[in-house]
């Protein structure tokens, strides 16, 4: 999904106050990985985009591939106005099953990987007690789905096509 689509779907259904986090666009991480100067003024990529209201918010995580800003990560963030925590769990279940990996703090389907960024295969994480950083009211559950290959994807991507640009030479 492109920036322009998850902007358009946040506006589309009723979600006010879209807050955008800039970074290097594609070609931008290039030259950076060539050690060019590119100011951070001018980056015309997106790394974060998060909006909500105060029953939901969510965050939009995004990674650079030369065709774009492609979502890498989604989280969820339910503030529990409408529904009771109970409720939203028993939604969760009925939606996916039930979860291959139960902590007594969150439920896993996919990867089950203890700690996220050891996952190497796409993955659904629901817990039960988020602790979300800057966040005056806290939500009771968080929702995610990640990919943290698509992370790598884009690592190995910049990096060959900085060494590309350079011909082949190393960095330094």
């Amino acid at each position: 999904m492109t920036l322009a689509e998850v902007v358009s779907q946040a506006h589309a259904s009723g979600f006010d106050g879209v807050k955008q986090s800039p970074a290097p666009s594609f070609e931008q991480a290039v030259a950076l990985e060539n050690r060019e100067q590119v100011l951070a003024k001018d980056y015309a990529g997106v790394q974060l985009v998060k909006f909500g209201n105060d029953r939901e918010s969510i965050e939009i995580f995004f990674v650079q591939m030369p065709s774009g800003s492609q979502v890498g990560r989604i989280t969820y963030h339910f503030f529990g106005s409408d529904l009771s925590l109970d409720q939203m769990t028993t939604r969760v279940v009925h939606k996916y099953g039930e979860p291959e990996k139960k902590h007594h703090r969150y439920w896993l389907w996919g990867d089950t990987a203890e700690y996220a960024m050891q996952r190497q295969e796409p993955y659904l994480e629901f817990d039960r007690d988020p602790v979300v950083a800057f966040t005056p009211v806290q939500p009771l559950a968080s929702l995610t789905l990640a990919d943290n290959t698509m992370q790598e994807q884009s690592k190995q991507a910049v990096a060959g096509a900085a060494a590309e640009r350079r011909g082949g030479k190393t960095r330094f």
